[in-house]
């Protein structure tokens, strides 16, 4: 532990947390601090809160009462600052919603498929 930093000081100087779904870390946010706290989605694995990411995480960000400025800071801006990365560099911000961006993937299969199709699907294949 560096001389004079608390555990918590040490811990927003050099982390970034993550989660898919975290409903009491949420909540607790201002105890560690909402600038090291970042959400990902596990795409696009079924298995996980995908396709419905957007609609859970609203939902839980609401629930913990999150602010604007505190929803941008964990959906986008505390990755991209934490990793020096420009998030609309190639897609302008207004192009990268959900309802854009989903607008643009008509042709993605979001369908939930079972562990007992995907078994069937690599034995058809494999044997």
């Amino acid at each position: 532990m560096p001389k004079g930093m608390t555990p918590t000081e040490v811990w927003k100087k050099n982390f970034m947390a993550c989660f898919i779904t975290d409903p009491t870390g949420l909540i607790t946010r201002d105890r560690y601090g909402v600038e090291t706290i970042s959400w990902e989605c596990d795409y696009p694995h079924s298995d996980s809160t995908w396709p419905y990411s957007p609609e859970v995480l609203i939902k839980e960000l609401e629930a913990a009462k999150c602010s604007d400025a505190e929803i941008n800071m964990i959906t986008h801006e505390n990755v991209a600052r934490f990793f020096d990365w420009d998030p609309f560099k190639h897609t302008p911000r207004d192009q990268a919603t959900v309802g854009a961006l989903r607008a643009l993937a008509t042709d993605v299969d979001v369908s939930e498929t079972s562990k007992v199709e995907y078994k069937r699907r690599w034995a058809e294949t494999h044997a």
